[in-house]
């Protein structure tokens, strides 16, 4: 349902004013630099060096002196502050600062000598003698003659050593002074340690003194003989013999002068290695041991816990046998604890017994009683396992806990490895070594020749044996010389020998090492040299070592050489070559292999021609050659391998024709050319100084033409190869080395190779990397990684030379074909491949570029989770794909918006991609949601607002061919009745996946927006590709109602054929919707809604618009109002049906109190018996009633209480209905029939004795339908008064006479006929319309039918009462409520006139109708008070089309009434001109003036009328200027008078106002009693709303931070004490007494307005004493101020402003009697009243001593106890206790009693004490004697609850007509009993002393009511106990 909030809501209209911001001038402010400057200079004279600095310190961190300005003064004033700065930090030691500051001060200026001076001084202080030197030179420039410089100069220079500055500084010291003795003394000393420069300078004049010579001693350093190093091996194996001696050597190049010269320790490697080994040994067996022992302890642990629960059940099942309560766990810790301490006792007194005897017993051994595998372990492995058993767990714990965010813990490429499967990382780390290594020696076994192999290795021992021999031999070398002696050991080694693959790389290492140590080469002239022939032999072996190497790299990567390697081995190799001929046979063919693959890998074709035609040659000379080849990497080149060579040199020559057969497109022939050329073992070169191509070009064109003759698989194996050693050959300087940044034309070669390689997955029949080997996917997932290493090291570079998304799609195609093969076992949780597609988001999203090359990853992205996240079974980790898939979208289109976002994006900084259809197509299927939500399900389940947003963006891609207007026309036309049939077959059609987006983005702006057009257009479109969607239907046909409803609340002029045209296609909506689904009440109820809305519309215009109508139209209009009422009674009907067949569900709302309110409306329209509407009403008042309505006391507009407007609304149409009834038989009321008026009685007592509105209501309706008489002396009139307990026997007997007498005029009231007269039945009527504007001031329509009828009725009419109910204030005392029109402003008369808020009740159009007639009913009434300025307002208001959210009234009534007010303006002035009192106004002017006030408006704002007015403005005054010539009355002195009188009166009334506050003063102080009234008069003007709500601030916010205290004690949260709590809500626990009490006062001080100002009611006030009573204040002080404050907030006491004369009286409230004490005696207590206080008190105080007392003292035999029940059911009466004096010791009371039938309605659980008498007879003679003596009417002091009355009434409502015939009867026997039972002297009394009553558990509230207070001195004291 619409929610209506008001038209007429306005801000504030204050404006706050800016404050001008006083801004410091620049001048300013450096004056206030110089004024501290001067302040400084004079601290410093003073000598006040710390506040110097302090001001210099201000100067130095202002804004003005840090400005870099070359101004003359701030520059001066710059090197002023630093410069002293600096002195005051050097006079206080601070050397460092003040040198710093100096500098500073140097910087400005350096023309200073002084100041070089100072910082030579801190510089000498500092021991910085070059920085001395630099600042006295500086300071010497300046000033040449600075004679102290050229000293310290002097000084400085000879301290430095540099000796010829020093004579040259002497020499000026000398121009200037020859006889300056330091120039003199330090020339004479260079002179005499450097003669030779007096020499070379000629300077034979000057005579030396005689000085001593500065002599330096150095002691020479005595060699030490160099420590031996210790060489350590892990295993005896000549691989780690090798590795270790390449360590040691790398260690002693780091430093050779230390290390490289010291013997090396070989003869103990052994000896340490072993103990080494032991060590470890006993390390592994020891851990062994303790992870057998943790074992063991699991188990007996358990054991020992199964023995426990056995114990536990064994001991359950005997206490259950023997009904034993069994004991607690800590018993039986206890009891074992207990029995382990005794067991321990008993053995250690044993064993003391045994000692003291001296006989000794052989003691047998004792037998286990179970074994336990404990007992042989070690207790220290126990304790230990036992000790760190916890922390393991704990560390475990922790690294189960660590973050599981790789890219925080790992690096990218450790990342990437991680994501590989595992079977790719098992062949990275073993695998692809063996396999390689099987086809290799495959490749070469028929190549190269290899004689039958005796022995492959030495076994461990022997190799063992081995080494450890060559350790012994060569101890104490040093580490060149073991390298050398190593060599030379593995050169000897037997040639059968097959060596490890590591042995060969590390001897090559370690050549390598020992080679570049080695200074001279070989000699050729020498060859016999001993170690030529020794060097040569290591020469040939390292070389096969290397080269070995290399060719193993270079087959796998075709790597470079590199530079270093490369000039080692060409260096040796030609060293090798010049001595060849020296050579045998076998090394001469060694050294020729050697040069043949050094060739190869250089690609020097010339020489490996001529080097294979040497060892042909050598082959050829010698067939019978045997060749060893025992290095695994090595082969020496064999016959069969140079053959092969020679062959492929052949196919070389065909490759020339290569390019010619690609430039032809011959890729058949290509690929069989290719095939054996590059698929060959041998190692081909590549022939560049040819015409062809080179192994790349023809790998290049062999993978082009691979994927054309489609053999993708081979393609795919090549392009591998080919990226790998394209990538490897790019990323390495061929010069240096090192690796290097790839440029744009080398990341394009790279890119071309993934796209082949993705290409040729993507034409594969499984879309994957197919029949490929695993070897080769998990080569290329290492090249992928590569390249994505480098990428994003590189994203941070502008260059954007790569794609960085191409090898992030390929390395997840890959991996998810890896996962294929890998093992079954899956770990859970997301898989690799797709946390690497997340990954790659991240690491491009950090850099910016993830949608780089328009978005392709995160399009990928959408490609592989979108299918996931929308298939039937969502993956177990859909939220983290989610998380994932929604950052893409997010950073592809941005959607959700960036300020809606949820917390889970971040925002990459990139931007967008531009949206597609096919794209959008696929993003809808994901973000559409799994259920279509139905039209009336809730707004929640309806998409969001970035759904919506995202889904428009999609609607504007849809194709043209779709033809979306022409749709929505076709549409439209079929939608509104138009066309039979929807035309829309010969447009194409959305795919299916999307047609639900029209309904989508409909139902969205249908349940979010107010937009209703947009929900309509989008339903409407939604019905041309879902014509059979109910819910479009549904939910089009109440949009289109609600916007009805709008057109029909806009008060714009409509047109009636129009609107025809709209009525029809809602219907046809309904109708289309229900005819689908005829179970739907709700739409049911909403078509007879707007049936009935558009029926009242059809009503109005009929009834006010007709005359300009044409026959044939106004006769449409009325049979359609007549069908349209039709059809919504029959809605309505249907409804109750579907409501009678189905039932109502428990969630749904029951409406039926809606169904027959609105059938009781269209009854009443349909002119039928009124009586059939009231039934219908009545009953939906039941409904609502079962629905649990209450009718508040109040109802508040913004939050109304829940049905609390529903039921005031049927409240008011009962009463309104009979009202309007019955006026028209006002003068005439025989023709109501007396059926009817019983009816109307009937219906009105039914609904206002009704719970629904009795139960809050301002007083109990139950008088209005009965004669009970109100009690004379009420608790209202005297609020001051007390009411008594003590009370006489007559008393009681008149009183009960008097309710007899009140139960005949009952009975004779019900048989009365009269109480149905029209006029009663309209005054019960006008006070049920008023009970609804008391309850809802607001309510417009009661308001104005009450003013409507006292305005228009013939008997009752009441013109002041109608203008109070128009225009009575909010603040106007004696009214019901506010007027009408009590917000009413000049500009806006409508103001505080609000709709009400409830859309079933403010029908559309309703609201607008009653304001019109509001509006010419106040017309009206403000013609006849008269109201000038008023009407003058209203017509100026009015007379202008008013804005959209300023309408009130439609446009037509508009005009009308604007029309109406001004002539009524007009004619009003018109009048009063005419019968105006000259005297009065020549005495006192007040007509003219009101008219001269309506004239400056009508002049301001109606530019025309004003002369009307003006006319008779002058014609009044010339009548009470007395003049006839009014054509010569001018407007000047109309006006000059006119202002002169306002004048006068504006100083007249403030002298009244002054006189008046004097004489109320002056009277106020004369009396001693001032009255209330008084007291008010004596107030100050009340205070605005505002600027008491800003005053007491302070309390509301107090009073809120208690209701929170109150909330979280109510939560009873655990370990948070009442202080703790306090203090969470900003509240000191220790000062809320004090603080309470305070609020107490401030609140006493207001009046009952400024109490509801700041809403203080009941609720809060409990809430305050509660919280009063919790924080320790006494509480019958708290009671006296709840008391005071209660009778203020209900009017019957008035707040006292100065301090009142005699005693205080404490108010009295329902319930709650405050102490009340007179300071002029003491009264005194009875023993029962003594006992019942202090038993209050005792109660109160929560202590068990207290409780015993109280026990005791309730047990007294002075008192006695019956309960409430027990009175009901006794038959006897019941003594009271009467007033009771003291008199010589003895007791007084009065008698009088009580019979159980005037208690039959005490409530329960209050119970009545009565003390017990020692002696009766006396009590009746003091009692008779008192009782004579007064004279007063007294009552009895009787408990009587609000409950019992209600139920008094309904018992009487109840009885049945017989029981009204035999109640007179019955009443003369009953006053006779009653008589018989109360007169003085009857046998039934007895005497009593004292009665009171106690609720026993809860507070009660009692409804007594005090009486008027006797006048006896001795009255008792009155105490309630809570």
């Amino acid at each position: 349902m619409l929610r209506i909030s008001a038209l007429n809501e306005s801000g504030s209209d204050r404006d706050s004013e800016a404050e001008s911001v006083q801004v410091e001038t620049r001048e300013a402010q450096e004056a206030h630099l110089l004024n501290l400057y001067t302040t400084a200079l004079k601290d410093i004279a003073v000598g006040k060096i710390k506040a110097a600095k302090e001001n210099l310190n201000i100067i130095v961190n202002s804004s003005v002196f840090k400005e870099d300005k070359e101004e003359s003064l701030l520059r001066s004033l710059r090197y002023n502050v630093h410069k002293n700065l600096g002195e005051c930090l050097l006079s206080e030691g601070e050397v460092n600062a003040a040198q710093t500051e100096m500098l500073l001060a140097a910087d400005i200026d350096n023309g200073d000598v002084n100041l070089w001076f100072k910082i030579a001084d801190t510089a000498v202080k500092l021991k910085n003698l070059y920085m001395c030197r630099s600042a006295l030179e500086q300071g010497l420039a300046q000033s040449p003659n600075h004679w102290p410089t050229i000293d310290n100069l002097i000084a400085v220079t000879f301290k430095l050593g540099d000796y010829l500055a020093c004579l040259g500084y002497c020499s000026i010291a000398l121009e200037q002074d020859p006889s300056r003795p330091k120039a003199v003394l330090y020339k004479s000393k260079v002179y005499n340690e450097m003669p030779f420069l007096q020499e070379h300078y000629s300077d034979k004049e000057f005579v030396p003194l005689e000085t001593e010579m500065d002599t330096y001693y150095a002691k020479g350093k005595e060699q030490k003989a160099r420590p031996s190093l210790n060489f350590e091996l892990k295993e005896l194996t000549f691989e780690s013999l090798a590795s270790n001696l390449r360590k040691l050597s790398d260690e002693c190049d780091l430093n050779v002068c230390e290390l490289s010269l010291c013997p090396i320790d070989t003869s103990n490697t052994t000896s340490r290695l072993t103990a080494f080994k032991k060590q470890e040994e006993e390390a592994k067996i020891q851990v062994s041991v303790q992870n057998l022992v943790e074992e063991i302890i699991d188990i007996v642990a358990k054991e020992e816990e199964i023995q426990f629960v056995a114990e536990d059940i064994l001991d359950d099942m005997l206490c259950d046998m023997f009904g034993i309560e069994p004991k607690k766990a800590s018993e039986k810790m206890s009891r074992e604890i207990l029995n382990e301490i005794l067991g321990m006792a008993i053995e250690k007194v044993e064993v003391k017994v045994s000692k003291k005897k001296s006989v000794v017993l052989d003691t047998k051994p004792k037998e286990r009683k179970k074994g336990n595998a404990l007992d042989e372990i070690p207790d220290e492995l126990i304790e230990k396992r036992r000790s760190s058993r916890k922390s393991r767990v704990l560390e475990t714990a922790v690294a189960s806990d660590a973050s599981n965010d790789p890219i925080n813990i790992q690096t990218p490429r450790e990342l990437l490895l991680s994501y590989l499967p595992s079977n790719f990382r098992l062949l990275k780390e073993a695998r692809v070594e063996n396999k390689r290594a099987e086809n290799h020696e495959k490749s070469v076994k028929s190549l190269f020749e290899n004689p039958r192999r005796e022995f492959n290795w030495y076994d461990p021992e022997e190799e063992r044996a081995e080494v450890e021999k060559f350790l012994i031999e060569n101890s104490g070398k040093t580490i060149w010389n073991l390298m050398r002696a190593f060599l030379d050991f593995v050169f000897r080694l037997h040639p059968h020998l097959y060596w490890p693959k590591e042995l060969a790389v590390w001897t090559g290492r370690v050549y390598e090492s020992w080679r570049s140590h080695l200074g001279d080469s070989l000699s050729v002239g020498h060859p016999d040299d001993q170690f030529t022939q020794e060097f040569l032999r290591y020469y040939i072996l390292g070389c096969e070592c290397l080269i070995g190497c290399l060719l193993e790299e270079n087959s796998e990567s075709e790597a470079a050489v590199p530079e270093s390697m490369r000039l080692r081995l060409e260096e040796d190799l030609t060293e090798l070559f010049d001595i060849l001929p020296f050579l045998t046979v076998d090394l001469r063919l060694r050294v020729h292999s050697l040069r043949f693959f050094f060739q190869c890998l250089m690609h020097n074709e010339d020489e490996i021609l001529y080097e294979s035609n040497q060892l042909s040659k050598i082959y050829e000379d010698n067939p019978d050659m045997i060749v060893y080849n025992f290095l695994p990497q090595y082969k020496v080149a064999s016959k069969n391998y140079l053959e092969e060579y020679s062959s492929s040199i052949s196919r070389n020559k065909e490759l020339e024709e290569l390019n010619d057969y690609y430039e032809q497109k011959r890729y058949a022939e290509i690929v069989d050319l290719l095939m054996g050329t590059l698929e060959s073992t041998t190692f081909t070169p590549s022939k560049e100084a040819v015409r062809t191509p080179n192994r790349e070009t023809q790998i290049d064109i062999f993978i082009e033409s691979l994927f054309h003759v489609g053999m993708y698989v081979k393609c795919m194996k090549w392009s591998i190869v080919a990226l790998s050693s394209t990538f490897v050959d790019l990323t390495r300087n061929s010069e240096t080395g090192d690796s290097k940044r790839l440029s744009r034309s080398e990341w394009a070669t790279i890119e071309a190779y993934m796209t082949t390689i993705e290409c040729c997955i993507e034409n594969t029949e499984t879309k994957d990397l197919a029949n490929t080997t695993l070897e080769l996917g998990s080569k290329l997932s290492m090249i992928l990684i590569d390249i994505l290493s480098i990428q994003i090291d590189d994203l941070a570079s502008q260059d954007n030379l790569f794609d960085p998304t191409q090898a992030w799609i390929l390395l997840h195609k890959l991996t998810v074909w890896g996962e294929k093969y890998a093992d079954s076992l899956v770990e859970p949780g997301m898989k690799n491949s797709l946390d690497l597609l997340c990954s790659a988001h991240d690491y491009l999203g950090q850099k910016s570029c993830c949608t780089l090359e328009r978005g392709r990853l995160l399009n990928y992205i959408l490609d592989v989770f979108i299918p996931l996240l929308t298939g039937s079974e969502k993956p177990p980790f859909a939220d983290q794909i989610k998380t994932n898939l929604d950052q893409a979208i997010y950073c592809l289109f941005a959607h959700p918006s960036k300020k809606a976002r949820v917390r889970h994006l971040a925002d990459h900084n990139v931007s967008q991609v531009a949206l597609s259809w096919e794209r959008a197509l696929k993003i809808f299927s994901y973000i559409r949601p799994a259920k279509i939500p139905e039209h009336d399900d809730v707004k929640l389940l309806s998409i969001s607002h970035d759904t919506e947003s995202f889904l428009k963006r999609l609607v504007a891609l849809i194709p043209a061919e779709v033809s979306l207007e022409k749709r929505r026309l076709c549409a439209q036309h079929y939608v509104q009745g138009k066309q039979k049939k929807l035309k829309v077959h010969s447009f194409a059609k959305l795919p299916p996946s999307i047609t639900d987006i029209f309904y989508l983005l409909a139902d969205y702006a249908f349940k979010n927006s107010k937009d209703l057009d947009r929900a309509i257009d989008f339903y409407t479109m939604d019905i041309s590709f879902s014509p059979k969607r109910y819910d479009s239907w549904a939910a089009l046909a109440l949009a289109q109602a609600s916007k009805m409803d709008q057109r029909l609340n806009s008060c714009r002029k409509l047109v009636p054929a129009k609107m025809l045209e709209l009525i029809h296609g809602v219907e046809t909506c309904f109708k289309k919707c229900l005819s689908m689904n005829e179970g739907n009440s709700n739409l049911w109820i909403e078509f007879g809604n707007f049936s009935y809305n558009v029926h009242s519309y059809l009503s109005r215009t009929l009834q006010n618009n007709s005359e300009g109508m044409n026959i044939e139209l106004f006769e449409r209009l009325e049979t359609k109002k007549e069908e349209l009422l039709k059809t919504a009674m029959e809605n309505y009907q249907r409804t109750l049906q579907i409501f009678e067949h189905d039932g109502i569900d428990e969630n749904d709302v029951d409406e039926r109190w809606l169904i027959y309110y609105m059938i009781g409306k269209i009854k009443e329209k349909s002119n039928k018996n009124l009586l059939e509407s009231l039934k219908c009403y009545i009953k939906s008042m039941e409904f609502l009633e079962r629905n649990g309505a209450i009718l508040p006391k109040k109802v508040n507009y913004n939050s109304p209480q829940p049905l609390s407007i529903e039921t005031l609304e049927i409240y008011y149409r009962v009463h309104a209905s009979i009202l309007k009834f019955l006026v028209k038989y006002e003068s005439c009321e025989d023709n109501v029939d007396i059926a009817t008026r019983n009816g109307f009685y009937e219906a009105m007592k039914t609904v206002q004795l009704s719970k629904v509105y009795n139960t809050n209501s301002q007083e109990d309706k139950i008088v209005r339908f009965s004669k009970k008489r109100k009690i004379a002396n009420d608790s209202s009139n005297h609020p001051g008064k007390m009411q008594r307990t003590d009370e006489t026997t007559t008393s009681i007997m008149r009183d009960v006479i008097e309710v007899m007498d009140q139960v005949i005029e009952e009975v004779e009231f019900i048989d009365d006929p009269n109480k149905q007269d029209v006029s009663k039945l309209i005054k019960l009527a006008l006070m049920g319309l008023e009970d609804v504007a008391f309850h809802f001031f607001h309510h417009f329509k009661a308001l104005y039918r009450l003013a409507h009828y006292f305005h228009t009725s013939s008997k009752a009419n009441d013109f002041k009462r109608v203008q109070k109910l128009l225009l009575a204030g909010a603040n106007e005392k004696n009214v019901l409520c506010p007027g009408l029109f009590f917000g009413r402003k000049t500009s806006q008369i409508f103001n505080d006139i609000w709709r009400i808020p409830i859309s079933e009740i403010d029908r559309p159009g309703s609201f607008a109708s009653h304001c019109s007639k509001s509006l010419m009913l106040l017309i009206d009434v403000l013609r006849l008070i008269p109201d000038l300025n008023t009407l003058a307002d209203i017509a100026l208001q009015l007379r202008r089309p008013p804005t959209e959210e300023n309408k009130f009234v439609h446009e037509s009534d508009r005009i009308e009434v604007g029309t109406m007010a001004s002539t009524y303006l007009f004619n009003t002035i018109k009048g009063l001109v005419s019968k105006a009192d000259i005297e009065n106004e020549v005495k006192k002017p007040s007509l003219i003036l009101d008219i001269f006030r309506v004239y400056q408006k009508v002049q301001k704002q109606w530019t025309g009328k004003d002369k009307e007015i003006l006319t008779l403005l002058k014609e009044l005054y010339g009548k009470i200027r007395g003049r006839s010539d009014k054509d010569k009355i001018t407007n000047d002195e109309v006006f000059k008078y006119c202002n002169q009188e306002i004048g006068k009166q504006k100083a007249g009334s403030v002298t009244n106002k002054n006189m008046l506050s004097s004489n109320s003063s002056t009277s106020t102080s004369s009396n001693e009693k001032p009255s209330a009234q008084a007291v008010k008069s004596s107030t100050p003007t009340v205070m605005s709303q505002s600027e008491l709500l800003k005053q007491n601030s302070s309390i509301l916010a107090y009073l809120q931070k208690i209701s929170n205290f109150q909330e979280m004690v109510a939560m009873s949260l655990p370990n948070m004490s009442n202080g703790d709590m306090a203090a969470v809500c900003d509240l000191k626990y220790e000062e809320q007494p004090r603080s309470v009490n305070n609020l107490f006062q401030q609140l006493l001080k207001m009046n009952q307005a400024q109490l509801k100002v700041i809403s203080f009611d009941c609720a809060k006030l409990a809430l305050l004493s509660n919280f009063a009573i919790k924080i320790g204040l006494v509480a019958t002080s708290v009671n006296v101020y709840v008391s005071r404050l209660k009778a203020i907030m209900n009017g019957t006491q008035t707040v006292q402003q100065s301090k009142p004369h005699g005693p205080k009286k404490a108010a009295s409230d329902n319930g709650k009697i405050g102490i009340m004490r007179k300071t002029s005696f003491k009264p005194k207590l009875t023993p029962g009243q003594r006992n019942l206080r202090e038993l209050q008190l005792l109660l109160q105080r929560q202590d068990v001593g207290t409780k015993k007392a109280a026990r005791q003292m309730a047990n007294s035999p002075n008192v006695s106890s019956v309960s409430a029940d027990q009175l009901k059911a006794c038959q006897k009466s019941v003594p009271v206790a009467g007033n009771s004096n003291s008199e010589k010791g003895k007791m007084e009371s009065t008698k009088s009693s009580i019979t159980s039938e005037a208690l039959k309605f005490l409530p329960a659980g209050i119970t009545l004490t009565v003390e017990k008498t020692k002696n009766a007879a006396d009590a009746s003679k003091s009692t008779v004697s008192q009782q004579n003596q007064t004279n007063s009417k007294e009552k009895v002091f009787v408990p009587v609850t609000k409950q019992a009355g209600a139920a008094a009434t309904s018992a009487s409502q109840k009885s049945s007509e017989t029981e009204r015939k035999t109640a007179q009867n019955k009443l003369s026997s009953f006053k006779e009993e009653v008589a018989r039972t109360l007169l003085p002297g009857s046998s039934h009394q007895t005497v009593p002393k004292k009665a009171s009553v106690q609720r026993s558990k809860a507070k009660i509230t009692s409804a007594q009511k005090p009486v008027d207070k006797p006048s006896t001195d001795d009255e008792p004291e009155i105490i309630c106990i809570d």
